[in-house]
């Protein structure tokens, strides 16, 4: 947990331009429920480049109703590919994050009343190295919608590591003014 939040506060601290805050319904395995905020940033160094690398410090939660809530920090590493006389593009990523899971292991039903009692909560962590591939379209000079998919590897926990898939839909809103194109 203590490397994860030094990444990113190595990446907000990082001599960069911050170009776009995206907010996004983040669903695991594309139903299951979330929420994403993300802050992308473009090191100054790299802004004169052809193709520069886009850095994307991300915080998530996503969860199963009466099973599990999770927590995602997440750092994205990735470019953009624009296409030229057109209001899309293609980007495209690979993470490196940290997940903290609140699962619930044992309960007790109150067959009066239907509820449920004596609820245990274990808690697991897990190293989630993840590729992401996404669409995006300019709806506005300030915004975008985009869908993005990524399938990432839950690992290096007491439990068992697992495959991870989520489908993200949302809205980058620039931060800084667009320069015409």
């Amino acid at each position: 947990m203590r490397n994860i939040a030094i990444l990113f506060l190595l990446a907000l601290s990082i001599n960069a331009s911050a170009q776009k805050l995206g907010i996004s319904y983040f669903g695991h395995y594309a139903i299951l429920p979330g929420a994403k905020l993300s802050y992308q940033l473009t090191p100054s160094s790299l802004e004169l480049a052809k193709k520069p690398l886009i850095l994307q410090p991300e915080v998530g939660w996503f969860m199963e109703p009466d099973n599990y809530h999770d927590f995602l920090f997440n750092v994205n590493v990735g470019q953009q590919i624009k296409n030229v006389n057109k209001k899309s593009y293609w980007s495209y990523g690979l993470g490196l994050g940290y997940i903290l899971e609140s699962k619930i292991t044992s309960f007790s039903q109150n067959l009066g009343n239907g509820n449920r009692e004596n609820v245990e909560r274990d808690t697991f962590h897990f190293f989630h190295p993840s590729a992401n591939f996404g669409w995006h379209s300019n709806i506005s000079s300030k915004s975008d919608l985009f869908l993005k998919y990524t399938l990432g590897y839950k690992m290096l926990s007491e439990a068992p590591s697992v495959l991870t898939m989520f489908l993200e839909f949302g809205i980058e809103i620039d931060l800084k003014k667009r320069s015409d194109e």
